[in-house]
């Protein structure tokens, strides 16, 4: 069942879906092309996406070498819990 709801959100995904997919790529830290295509978004789309995490704290970005790693923060993993928990209540 679950399997059937996700093939059916990936039709369309809503922003909170997407915000999710980049913080579970995150988590380890990834360059912008890993969440690129990991979320399969353009680079304009994942761009805005990249600016709207790390301003609300959920994403942060650390320089190693000439590489700018994003990572998942401790406030993005909490995102990810209660999204998680959300997604299980309904079900889906």
């Amino acid at each position: 069942m679950r399997e059937e709801v996700e093939r059916r959100r990936r039709r369309r995904r809503d922003r909170v879906y997407i915000i999710a997919e980049l913080l579970k790529i995150a988590k380890r830290g990834a360059l912008k092309t890993q969440l690129m295509y990991g979320a399969n978004l353009s680079f304009a789309q994942l761009s805005d996406y990249l600016s709207f995490l790390i301003s609300i704290g959920l994403l942060r970005t650390l320089q190693e070498g000439n590489k700018v790693i994003y990572k998942t923060t401790s406030e993005g993993f909490e995102f990810l819990a209660n999204y998680d928990r959300i997604i299980s209540l309904l079900g889906e």
